[in-house]
């Protein structure tokens, strides 16, 4: 794959640092040093992320039962993903993925047309005449996990609405949407297309009203991630758990503060065979501490925001420490429609919001409406 808007690009890291690939000895590593440093932390997460994971299957496919088996031996729990581009799900992946039960979120923008415009293949075509096969059969398999479809905006919002609607058709349980993160004003949505997308938001905020009401999901995972958030009295003072409760680890077994910044040395937290470096960790989070952002201080969201994604800042706004100044109306805007919509349902049938609760592995709220 050349996906024209890709954050990795050619596989390098901003800071030229290569990806590569990883070997057993570090994948072994990397899953004692999860176990090991995860405290208290019962139920774990393991995910697999590229690149494109599935290059290494055979890694992949060792280590899962492996996972499971010393997480089971410390007394822990531990929960398998994948992020994939869906050209490589052969029958026998598939069969792999439903029998380990590996959460399955995979990267299609939509139709042929909306998905091939910037999700290219190394030759040039387009590659959803590949991609679709293969997720029709993994879909159509059914065993496994509920999968997840992840949409990329660039250039322009598009229908949105009906990208949503032909992955959900597909048999995605969810899709969830995002503009590109990105510097170059090629593929940036500006303030008109980000309009847009707010309107086609909308939209479909109305078609999980509808549903709803009829007590059945509806899988845009924006808004449903929104309503839970809201549910539950969320309140942040770091925008995600990145150095902190995740982290990504490198082919050379080192540790990033996240997926996204693989390879980038600012963002390097030490290693899986040495664990975190406490100077480093302490600094970043400290620097990335809500009360830091002075953007922030006055704003009323400034709990449920936290200033947003430190990948997004540090690529827009040149640190990963600044709050998100330019998505900053539109992510008010869009809390605004979320507040609605809890409103609605809360009027009309609370209890379905605790089902969205625990259908996010939190907790219920509303216990009494279930008597």
């Amino acid at each position: 794959m050349r996906c024209g808007y890709c954050y990795h690009g050619t596989g390098q890291g901003r800071n030229g640092e290569g990806n590569g690939r990883m070997d057993l000895a570090v994948a072994e590593r990397a899953v004692d040093f999860l176990i090991s440093h995860s405290g208290d932390q019962k139920d774990l997460t393991l995910v697999f992320f590229g690149g494109e994971p599935l290059l290494q299957f055979p890694l992949m496919a060792s280590l899962a039962p492996m996972a499971r088996r010393k997480a089971a031996e410390a007394g822990k729990t531990v929960e398998l993903a994948i992020t994939t581009n869906g050209t490589l799900l052969t029958g026998e992946i598939i069969s792999f993925l439903d029998e380990h039960r590996v959460g399955v979120t995979l990267s299609i923008d939509g139709g042929a047309e909306a998905h091939d415009r910037f999700r290219r293949l190394s030759d040039g075509s387009g590659s959803y005449g590949i991609v679709a096969p293969n997720v029709r059969k993994m879909l159509r398999n059914g065993s496994g996990k509920p999968a997840v479809a992840r949409v990329t905006l660039a250039g322009s919002a598009g229908d949105v609405v009906g990208r949503v609607e032909h992955l959900l058709s597909l048999g995605f349980t969810e899709v969830g949407v995002s503009p590109v993160t990105t510097d170059d004003p090629a593929f940036q949505l500006d303030e008109k297309e980000m309009d847009r997308l707010l309107h086609q938001f909308r939209l479909l905020a109305e078609r999980l009203v509808e549903a709803a009401g009829q007590d059945r999901l509806y899988g845009f995972s924006n808004l449903i991630d929104l309503l839970v958030a809201l549910h539950q009295g969320e309140r942040k003072h770091h925008p995600c758990g990145a150095g902190q409760g995740l982290f990504s680890v490198s082919p050379r077994g080192e540790l990033y503060a996240c997926q996204r910044v693989t390879g980038e040395s600012d963002f390097r937290m030490g290693s899986v065979f040495n664990g975190v470096d406490p100077e480093r960790a302490r600094a970043f989070r400290a620097a990335a501490h809500l009360n830091r952002k002075e953007a922030c201080r006055e704003c009323w969201l400034r709990m449920l925001c936290a200033g947003g994604c430190y990948h997004e800042a540090w690529v827009r706004q040149g640190s990963p420490f600044l709050a998100n100044s330019h998505m900053c109306r539109w992510i008010e805007r869009w809390i605004e429609l979320g507040l609605e919509v809890y409103g609605r349902i809360f009027l009309t049938g609370p209890a379905y919001l605790d089902k969205l609760a625990v259908y996010r592995g939190q907790t219920a709220v509303f216990n009494h409406f279930y008597d």
